[in-house]
């Protein structure tokens, strides 16, 4: 079961939201998990060609780049038209929450719904101790090196003596 998300992410949608709409039901060994249906092209036929085009980069994403940048530079009017912005297509009203950092994060959140983003979003929001903690209590093997990828043996062999495995990896 990959790019689905659960129960907990699913409820998390305000009332009214339309992006919550795409999103369907599985279950799965008695657990229910969502996937999205935002991208599929429902009348592509049995041939399985569809009208769709690939997403590269979507407006929404530089609204809430500029709400977050505009965050972080102290300019929390201009953060919040931009996230207004977004929610406004989603058929929301103004954010009106008292953490505009979170506020931002949690729309990218479902705005972004399993398009492949959040990891990146997950590291800007938190400090490595953070992530630790959140993603410990969620998988107990979780741990500091879940945090990096190993570096592949065929690009260390590349430069031996100057390329390191990331800790918890092995030197190998």
């Amino acid at each position: 079961m990959q790019n689905v998300t659960i129960q907990a992410v699913y409820d998390s949608f305000e009332p009214g939201d339309v992006r919550r709409s795409f999103l369907r039901a599985t279950n799965k060994a008695g657990q229910t998990y969502y996937h999205t249906m935002k991208y599929a092209d429902l009348e592509c036929g049995a041939n399985g060609y569809g009208g769709n085009n690939w997403i590269v980069l979507r407006y929404a994403d530089v609204a809430l780049m500029l709400a977050e940048a505009y965050y972080w530079s102290k300019e929390e009017t201009l953060a919040k038209i931009w996230l207004n912005k977004v929610r406004e297509r989603a058929g929301l009203g103004d954010w009106s929450g008292s953490d505009l950092r979170q506020g931002i994060y949690d729309e990218r959140l479902h705005e972004f719904m399993q398009e492949g983003l959040r990891w990146q979003d997950l590291l800007r929001m938190y400090d490595r101790m953070e992530m630790l903690e959140h993603f410990s209590a969620i998988n107990s093997n979780f741990s500091l090196k879940d945090l990096l990828l190993p570096i592949p043996y065929n690009e260390r062999i590349l430069n031996p003596e100057g390329l390191y495995q990331n800790p918890g990896y092995g030197s190998n």
